[in-house]
C-alpha cells in the first residue's frame, strides 16, 4: 500500500507559487476588471457585440495561457492535483475545490453554439494555438489531431466572426473565474500552510513581472512609468471617473436616477453630496414618501406625459423598490430606495477618491 507522501517536493511548492503568480497577474487584468464590455444584443433584425480594448484582452492572454497549457508548471489541472495530493484534508480544499474542478469541466463541455460541434475546450486551445501563439500548420502536419489557422478560418466562417470571438472571450471569462477561486480561496491559504507545517518557500520572489500600474517605485528606489496599453491614452478627469463607474453593473440603476435629476453639473452634486435624499433636494426635487407605489397609475401618468421615468430599484433581497420622477422636478419613491441609493452613493464615492 502506497502511503502519502509526507511534504511537497520543492518544485511542487514552485509550481503552485507559479500558478498564484499567473493567476494574480491575470486578475489584475483590465479584462477581467468591472469596466470592461462585454455584451450582446439583438434588436429583431440584427445582432450587436461590445468587446473592450483589444490590447487588454491580449495582454490578459499572457497569463492566461501560463494556466490553461498541460505542459506548464502552473497548468490549473496539475494545480488541483498537487493541492489535493497533500493537503485534501483542509476545510478550505474540501469546500472549494470539488466545486471549482465541476465548474471548470462544466465550462469545458459547454459547445459553443447549439449547431456547432466545437466546445469551450477546442475553442481556446484553438484560438491560443492558431492564431496568438502559434498557427500550427506545420505541427498539423506530424499530428493531424491539432488544429490551425486553416481550422480557424473554417470555425470562424461557420459561426460568424463576431459571435467566434465573443465566446472565445466569455470562455476565458469562465474559466478565468475558475483560476481566480482558486488562487482566492485555497492556493494562496495552501502556500502559507506549507510555510507553516514545513518550512517550505518558492524558489522565487511572487510578483508581477510586467508591473503593477502606469507608474510605480521599484523596490530599489527606481521610478518607473509605463503607458496605458489604449492606443488612445489621456489621464482621466475626475468627470469622465465617475461616467465610466456610473456604466458599471452595480451602479446602473444609480446612474439612471441621477441623470435624470441632474445633468449638466452630476459629477459636483455627487462630490457634496452627504446622502441621496440630499442629492434630491439639493436638485430642486420635492420627494413624497410612499409605503407602496402604484405602477399601473404610473404608467397610465407617463402616457399621458406628466411622468418623466420609472426607476425599479433591484435589491441582492426582495422586496424592490420604485422611483417616480414627475414632470416639474417631483419625485414619488419609498424609504427602502432611499437606503438602498445611500449605499449606492458611498460606494461611488469611495471609488472616486481611489
Amino acid at each position: 500500500m502506497n502511503s502519502r507522501p509526507a511534504k511537497p517536493t520543492q518544485e511542487e511548492v514552485d509550481s503552485l507559487a507559479a500558478f498564484i503568480e499567473a493567476a494574480e497577474e491575470f486578475q489584475h487584468e483590465p479584462f477581467c476588471g468591472p469596466d470592461e464590455p462585454l455584451t450582446l444584443g439583438h434588436d429583431g433584425e440584427n445582432y450587436f457585440y461590445k468587446f473592450g480594448d483589444r490590447f487588454h484582452f491580449r495582454s490578459a492572454l499572457v497569463s492566461f495561457r501560463r494556466i490553461w497549457l498541460n505542459d506548464e508548471a502552473s497548468n490549473f489541472k496539475r494545480i488541483l492535483n498537487i493541492i489535493c495530493k497533500f493537503e485534501n484534508e483542509e476545510l478550505c480544499v474540501q469546500m472549494w475545490v470539488p466545486m471549482i474542478r465541476q465548474q471548470h469541466q462544466q465550462v469545458e463541455n459547454t459547445p459553443v453554439d447549439p449547431q456547432s460541434d466545437l466546445k469551450n475546450k477546442e475553442l481556446v486551445d484553438l484560438w491560443l494555438n492558431a492564431v496568438f501563439a502559434h498557427n500550427n500548420i506545420a505541427q498539423k502536419r506530424q499530428n493531424p489531431k491539432r488544429m490551425d489557422r486553416i481550422d480557424f478560418e473554417r470555425y470562424s466562417k461557420e459561426l460568424n466572426h463576431a459571435h467566434f470571438e465573443y465566446s472565445f472571450r466569455m470562455a476565458v471569462r469562465h474559466f478565468g473565474l475558475c483560476y481566480r477561486n482558486l488562487l482566492n480561496c485555497v492556493a494562496k491559504r495552501i502556500l502559507i500552510l506549507w510555510k507553516e507545517k514545513h518550512g517550505l518557500t518558492p524558489s522565487f520572489q511572487i510578483g508581477l513581472p510586467f508591473g503593477r500600474g502606469v507608474k510605480e517605485v521599484a523596490s530599489d528606489g527606481a521610478t518607473i512609468t509605463r503607458k496605458a496599453s489604449t492606443q488612445y491614452w489621456n489621464p482621466e478627469s475626475p468627470k469622465q471617473k465617475l461616467e465610466r463607474l456610473l456604466l458599471r453593473h452595480e451602479f446602473q440603476q444609480f446612474g439612471n436616477i441621477l441623470r435624470q435629476i441632474e445633468k449638466d453639473n452630476l459629477f459636483d452634486v455627487v462630490n457634496q453630496a452627504e446622502s441621496y435624499e440630499g442629492i434630491l433636494k439639493k436638485c430642486g426635487f420635492q420627494i413624497e414618501l410612499v409605503a407602496k407605489i402604484d405602477r399601473q397609475s404610473a404608467w397610465d401618468a407617463m402616457a399621458r406625459e406628466q411622468v418623466l421615468a420609472i426607476i425599479p430599484c433591484h435589491t441582492s433581497t426582495p422586496p424592490d423598490f420604485d422611483s417616480i420622477v414627475y414632470v416639474g422636478k417631483r419625485m414619488t419613491t419609498q424609504q427602502g430606495a432611499i437606503d438602498f441609493f445611500d449605499k449606492k452613493l458611498r460606494r461611488l464615492k469611495e471609488l472616486l477618491t481611489q
